[in-house]
């Protein structure tokens, strides 16, 4: 959080949430950095469903 003045009000958000799975159904992988993958990684760190996973 972030905060301004001395006037005792706080902005920004704590966290952020990455949508990993459209309406229809599909599915995507995102990399730490918040960018969309072109599909699961063989292997390294990603997001997916909210969670890091690390595939060796």
């Amino acid at each position: 959080m972030t905060r301004f003045g001395g006037d005792d009000q706080t902005t920004g958000t704590s966290h952020t949430v990455i949508q990993t799975i459209d309406r229809d159904g599909t599915q995507y992988y995102y990399d730490l950095n918040g960018r969309r993958l072109n599909g699961k990684p063989k292997s390294g760190i990603y997001i997916f469903n909210g969670k890091k996973y690390i595939n060796k």
